[in-house]
């Protein structure tokens, strides 16, 4: 059988009568010559003309084949005229579509970081006479996790809940790990809490479970979602699961709850993992200190954070120039306090660093704002 027309970037003369019998004739033959003949349906208009022009037969097996075709070269035009001819065999011949052909274009949309075109697919399922499963649901979310429009991943989950089609748990924990790194972190926990509901473990659990026991990177990624959820109480209990598996929680592992509690504007309890990760660790990272001295900067509890900032050198950690910055610019805008920006200032300068020009203006403002302040006192009190 001659190779069938191209029509890339090739004129639009119409097709011979004999490619449509040609094409017939090899659709109609069994599944093992697809496989060999697939390179045939590439090209999607030649499909569509033959069966818009040629009265073609379109069955579910053929348009499956198609489907994978075309879905295996992941080309953006050629996948979107699949689409196309999708939804245009939809509305004309009944029972031809199912969920498999869906699912595989919205996965070749995924893999080609189309998430909107995925989510179009998802939402025509009705309309094109299938019907969702778990793996759509699924499919969709990653194509959307993708490209990060996350608000409508969590969208997609909520209609697989409405749906009663909860994923395994390996896929439950991939979509956990998805909203993690996408700092949803409620969203993240939010799944946990229903698959837990569900009995659907996530991966984390089926290792500690089946052993052998999960490394420190899995123990970390779950503490740093629930410590972004500010569910600490979980937090702190994976750590002492971690301990327990006899694996040393690192630097990171405390930071992240530390962080967790920062967010949560309670520093007392922040303090205290950090008395308890300078027992176990000499030397600790610029990580932890920059978000202790965020926290207090934020309730303005200003004393406490030039502590911290002296306390930083004990433990090898020299203080960069935004820890500074940060820092006098908290005191003059929150606590209107410009001597102490002002020593802080002159430390830099010791150090050998250099404030922004911005931190250094801001003092001589609070200086003299303080100035004309004390002066209408003064003329108030004369008058």
């Amino acid at each position: 059988m001659r190779n069938s027309p191209s029509l890339n970037g090739i004129n639009e003369e119409p097709f011979e009568e004999n490619d449509s019998l040609q094409m017939e004739a090899f659709l109609s033959r069994d599944d093992e010559v697809y496989k060999i003949d697939v390179e045939q349906m590439e090209n999607v208009r030649f499909f569509k003309w033959a069966w818009k022009e040629k009265s073609f037969n379109v069955t579910t097996r053929v348009l499956k084949s198609l489907t994978r075709a075309i879905c295996s070269n992941l080309r953006r035009k050629e996948s979107y005229c699949l689409w196309d001819l999708i939804r245009d065999i939809a509305e004309k011949e009944n029972g031809v579509m199912n969920e498999e052909i869906l699912n595989e274009l919205i996965i070749s949309f995924s893999k080609l970081g189309k998430g909107k075109a995925a989510l179009e697919v998802f939402n025509k399922f009705g309309e094109l006479g299938s019907v969702l499963n778990v793996d759509t649901y699924y499919f969709t979310i990653e194509a959307l996790c993708r490209r990060h429009f996350l608000y409508g991943a969590w969208s997609v989950f909520e209609k697989m809940l409405d749906a009663g089609s909860l994923a395994d748990g390996e896929k439950v924990g991939k979509i956990i790990s998805w909203f993690c790194k996408g700092r949803r972190g409620k969203d993240a926990h939010a799944v946990y809490m229903l698959a837990k509901e569900k009995n659907k473990y996530t991966p984390l659990f089926a290792m500690i479970a089946e052993g052998p026991p999960p490394g420190n990177a899995v123990f970390n990624s779950t503490i740093n979602g629930y410590s972004k959820a500010g569910d600490m109480g979980e937090a702190l209990e994976m750590l002492k699961l971690m301990e327990s598996w006899g694996l040393k929680p690192v630097v990171y592992t405390y930071t992240v709850i530390m962080s967790g509690y920062a967010s949560g504007d309670q520093m007392e309890e922040a303090s205290k993992v950090l008395r308890e990760v300078k027992k176990k660790h000499s030397k600790l990272s610029p990580v932890t200190y920059h978000t202790l001295i965020g926290g207090y900067c934020k309730l303005r509890q200003f004393d406490e954070a030039l502590q911290l900032l002296a306390e930083m050198r004990d433990f090898g950690i020299e203080p960069i120039v935004d820890e500074y910055d940060k820092l006098i610019q908290s005191l003059c805008l929150k606590a209107v306090d410009w001597e102490t920006a002002a020593k802080v200032l002159e430390e830099m300068k010791e150090k050998g660093l250099y404030a922004m020009g911005i931190t250094r203006a801001l003092i001589g403002a609070v200086k003299e704002m303080e100035k004309e302040a004390v002066k209408t006192v003064e003329i108030s009190a004369v008058a």
